[in-house]
C-alpha cells in the first residue's frame, strides 16, 4: 500500500478517535507514516510527562479527548490552564542542554487530534535556555481545525512540526524508517491484544532488565511497550541482515 494512502488511512483513523489515548496512539502513528520525527510517549518533563515528544525537532504535543482541548480551561483538580501544562512541559525541556544539532527553540502544541494550538519558546539568553523565556503563540495555528484531507495536513507537518531549515520544503526520504514503519504500526496496533499474554511478559521483563539503567526503557508503561516494539523491529532487522551476507553453500 502507498505511502500516501497509509497516511490518509491514519488520518481518518485519528479524525475518528474520541479517547486521549486512541488520539495519542493514532497521532504518534500517523507522524512517524508522514515522516516527522521520532516521537516518545509520556517523556518525563518536570514534575510531569508530557504526551507526546520528539527531541530531534524539539516538539512537545499534549493530547486530550475529542472536544476536551482548550488552552484556558482549568485541568481537574489543578489551578492550572492546559495552556500552562503545555507551558511547564516545554520550559522544563528548554533547559535540558543535551540536544545536538542546529539550535532551534522547542514549540509546544495542544490538540484533540483535530483542532490544533500551537506555541513557540522564546528565551532572551537563546533557543537552549529557559531563563526568562516565554511561549508565544504561533498566530496561524490557533484553534486550527482539520477535515479529512491528508495534503493538507502533510503541509502543516512541514511548515510547523519540522525544524526551521525543513519549513517549507518537502521532508527529505528516510530509507529505513519508510521500510519499516508500516510493520511497526502493525507491531504497536497487536500490543494490547498479547501484552497479557505469558510469553510477552517473559520477554517484555528481560528487556527491561537487560535495559535497566541505560535510560533507553523510557518513561510510562505506553512509552516503554512501544520502545520494546521499536527494538523488537531492530533485532529481526539484525537477523535478517546476518542471515543475507552468509554465503551460500553451493554443491
Amino acid at each position: 500500500m502507498p505511502s500516501e494512502e497509509r497516511a490518509g488511512q491514519q488520518l481518518t483513523a485519528l479524525l475518528g478517535a474520541a479517547g486521549e489515548q486512541d488520539i495519542r496512539r493514532r497521532l504518534a502513528n500517523l507522524l512517524a507514516e508522514l515522516g516527522a520525527g521520532d516521537y516518545s510517549l509520556e517523556v518525563r518533563a518536570g514534575t510531569g510527562a508530557a504526551d507526546l515528544v520528539c527531541h530531534e525537532y524539539r516538539v512537545v504535543i499534549e493530547t486530550k479527548a475529542r472536544g476536551e482541548a482548550d488552552p484556558t480551561r482549568l485541568r481537574t483538580g489543578t489551578g492550572e490552564t492546559q495552556f500552562d501544562q503545555v507551558a511547564r512541559y516545554v520550559e522544563a525541556l528548554a533547559e535540558r542542554r543535551l540536544e545536538l544539532g542546529a539550535r532551534r527553540p522547542w514549540r509546544g502544541f495542544l490538540t484533540d487530534g483535530r483542532t490544533w494550538w500551537g506555541w513557540e519558546w522564546q528565551a532572551p539568553s537563546g533557543a537552549m535556555s529557559s531563563d526568562g523565556g516565554r511561549l508565544v503563540p504561533l498566530s496561524h495555528v490557533q484553534g486550527t481545525v482539520f477535515a479529512d484531507d491528508t495534503h493538507v495536513f502533510s503541509q502543516f507537518v512541514v511548515e510547523y512540526l519540522a525544524p526551521p531549515e525543513r519549513r517549507g520544503a518537502p521532508s527529505p526520504p528516510a530509507p529505513l524508517r519508510t521500510l519499516f514503519a508500516p510493520y511497526l504500526i502493525e507491531l504497536r496496533e497487536l500490543l494490547p491484544t498479547v501484552e497479557t499474554e505469558p510469553f510477552y511478559e517473559t520477554k517484555f521483563g528481560l528487556w527491561r532488565r537487560t535495559l535497566q539503567g541505560s535510560g533507553l526503557v523510557g518513561p510510562g508503561a505506553i512509552g516503554q511497550a512501544h520502545n520494546f516494539a521499536e527494538h523488537t523491529m531492530l533485532v529481526v532487522a539484525a537477523r535478517m541482515i546476518v542471515l543475507a551476507a552468509q554465503p551460500t553453500e553451493t554443491c
